[in-house]
């Protein structure tokens, strides 16, 4: 899976246009607007500030009001056109009803609306119907899309809509697979916590301890925890360099050996930053925390995710790698854009790029089909009793501050979130214990500028369909 920049979408946001309008028409735009970007992650609140026909700034109220003025600002009617350089984004925006409705672009591209109350919130998302779910296919280019929410005991609604791979054009159903991506830190991050519970594990205990003799862990790592690894506090690099991460690619030997040969190469590389300080998105720390389990455990990864976690969810579907069938379009196959040929490629399981090294399993190797992942949801939000209360509240909650607590983010509006792509696929989640709502969506496509706006607008009405 790719390192997830989750600051990327969270920077402050800037204005620039086209050409001058009539000062009737002007004067209806020049002064303060406010609009709440949801990026997934979380929800920002804006405020664009319009000085002139040519001067705009833009402040991010969430982020303590920094200032970044408009690298380029104009006009033209009703329609305001924005270049943001310092970040490389843009907005384009059309005075409507006395609203500025429009959309940002900042690698993928989302819906930003502007109007004069500062206290006025995002209107809520329509609930999710099959016709919506065919638009958002349609638009984003995924071959296909399933989308699944649930409130409480309720029963869960599901639908899809698109096709299993555009080799065959088959369609996708509602009991097929779905590739999580990074949305498996969230299970290594809950099984640490049931290996907490049971003694067998500790918060804060240095892994130099944890390790002993059984691996030689570096000085500059020797402190290092379970909460620094499961926060992305611990100073990694996000990933070994990628010509002895596709080593592993043929390696036969056993997974857990593997693992272990892998930690012992994230201990060569120099750390990236500071311990318990600075947020680097890692999926080696999730790596060396999977094989801290399996090393206590003397078991795989992969053995105690369906031991601790599967089976006392009744989660039957689960797996590791690419989905795959009996037959190679029993599943969806994940997908890329080819610039070369200018179109969509479908990848089949057993080809050797349809997924990321099973060493990397703990950080996002995780399919499932979209019922059992509404169990798990369900579990998370109903505070299910493989953990106690204590502990999911402790998963749930920032250690180092931010918004990263342990294999999830915590999001401004209470929503526990996170995302997850290899390439090829890419699916969010997100639930609230408090109103007791949950929602997954996925699409076996990785072009994320395309479908990342999509999949969160969808997953935002679904959640309003629960």
């Amino acid at each position: 899976m790719k390192r997830r920049d989750f600051t990327k979408y969270a920077g402050i946001f800037v204005a620039s246009c086209m050409v001058p309008l009539p000062l009737r028409a002007q004067d209806a735009i020049i002064g303060d607007w406010y609009g709440n970007l949801d990026v997934g992650i979380t929800t920002l609140k804006l405020r664009l500030e319009i000085l002139a026909s040519d001067s705009a700034n833009l402040y991010s109220i969430s982020q303590k009001n920094a200032k970044i003025p408009a690298s380029e600002f104009k006009i033209k009617g009703d329609n305001i056109y924005a270049e943001f350089a310092t970040i490389n984004a843009k907005y384009e925006g059309k005075l409507q009803n006395g609203k500025i409705i429009g959309k940002f672009t900042q690698g993928a591209q989302f819906d930003l609306v502007f109007s004069r109350n500062a206290a006025e919130s995002a209107p809520p998302p329509p609930p999710l119907t099959q016709g919506m779910l065919d638009e958002a296919v349609a638009k984003s280019g995924a071959p296909a899309i399933i989308a699944i929410s649930a409130a409480a005991e309720a029963q869960p609604k599901a639908m899809v809509s698109g096709i299993r791979s555009v080799n065959n054009d088959i369609k996708a159903e509602l009991d097929d697979k779905w590739h999580l991506g990074s949305i498996t830190k969230s299970f290594t991050a809950l099984l640490i916590a049931i290996l907490v519970e049971k003694n067998i594990l500790k918060w804060d205990e240095p892994i130099s301890k944890t390790f002993g003799n059984y691996i030689d862990v570096p000085d500059a790592y020797k402190n290092i925890t379970l909460l620094h690894l499961l926060s992305h506090r611990a100073g990694l690099q996000a990933n070994l360099d990628i010509d002895k991460l596709l080593e592993y690619k043929e390696n036969k030997s056993p997974i857990m050996s593997q693992r272990k040969d892998y930690v012992t190469n994230v201990f060569a590389q120099s750390p990236a930053g500071e311990m318990g300080k600075t947020f680097l998105y890692s999926n080696s720390g999730f790596v060396i925390a999977g094989h801290i389990a399996e090393y206590k455990m003397g078991r795989s990864w992969e053995t105690l995710v369906k031991e601790f976690i599967f089976r006392p969810l009744n989660i039957t579907s689960a797996d590791f790698g690419a989905p795959r069938g009996r037959d190679v379009k029993d599943e969806p196959m994940g997908h890329y854009f080819d610039d070369s040929v200018n179109k969509r490629v479908a990848v089949e399981p057993q080809d050797i790029i349809s997924d990321n090294p099973l060493v990397l399993g703990p950080a996002g190797t995780l399919n499932m089909n979209a019922q059992d992942m509404i169990k798990y949801l369900k579990a998370r939000m109903g505070r299910n009793n493989i953990l106690g209360l204590q502990s999911w509240e402790k998963l749930e909650n920032p250690p180092f501050g931010g918004n990263y607590a342990l294999g999830v983010i915590k999001r401004d509006d209470g929503g526990i979130w996170h995302n997850g792509s290899n390439t090829l696929w890419y699916a969010e989640f997100i639930y609230y214990p408090k109103t007791q709502k949950c929602g997954f969506v996925d699409c076996n496509y990785g072009n994320l500028p395309r479908v990342q706006p999509k999949i969160n607008e969808i997953l935002l009405s679904a959640i309003a369909a629960a």
